[in-house]
């Protein structure tokens, strides 16, 4: 199925550029009685995979000859630690200081602000 997905994928770029790519970057799963569930992380995406839910179909159920082939959509939550948000300069140059303890020296030797 991954192979008949991909190879819908390169059919629709010609049409359908952002639906191409969208699909091509969606994690989806094959369920019980063929079902498809394609995880989504918003409705905007939602709605993009919706307007081409009849020719999506269309070419699984053709290329993999079975018309009992469906699919849901299932939104999923994106988790977004409070703690990894960098709003401070301050902030974003502690976070860059634990990857590369070099950038103190640096801040120290050209004496350097934040701003």
């Amino acid at each position: 199925m991954r192979v008949v997905w991909s190879e819908f994928a390169e059919v629709l770029m010609q049409d359908s550029p952002t639906l191409a790519n969208i699909l091509g970057s969606l994690p989806y799963e094959l369920k019980e009685n063929y079902m498809i569930e394609i995880g989504v992380s918003n409705n905007l995406l939602e709605n993009a995979v919706l307007e081409g839910r009849v020719e999506l179909l269309k070419f699984l159920r053709n290329r993999l000859r079975n018309d009992n082939i469906d699919f849901q959509i299932k939104i999923t939550e994106i988790k977004i630690e409070a703690e990894k948000l960098l709003y401070t300069f301050e902030d974003k140059f502690k976070h860059l200081n634990d990857k590369n303890p070099s950038l103190m020296k640096l801040k120290q030797a050209f004496n350097l602000d934040y701003d």
